[in-house]
């Protein structure tokens, strides 16, 4: 059995201001995949453009370095969640 990550960066635009499909660099990775020979083969993905602009938003992956930060990144969460 193979698991097969397709990073983000792979199949979407990760620069772009919204988040963007890459269709051409998906639909040759999907070709090759349809062509190879493994019987067994599970397909993950990341999240690219479509991840990166709420880590970016939301500041995922920066310092919390305070409970009251802390809070406040859980709180702004929570508000998103319900949007």
């Amino acid at each position: 059995m193979i698991i097969l990550k397709l990073g983000g960066s792979v199949i979407t635009r990760k620069n772009a201001s919204e988040p963007t499909l890459d269709t051409e660099n998906l639909t040759r990775i999907c070709r090759e995949i349809s062509e190879s020979s493994y019987e067994k083969l599970i397909v993950v993905h990341g999240a690219g453009s479509y991840g990166h602009l709420y880590a970016k938003e939301y500041e995922i992956g920066a310092e919390i370095n305070s409970k009251k930060n802390l809070k406040e990144r859980n709180r702004d969460f929570q508000r998103h969640k319900t949007l």
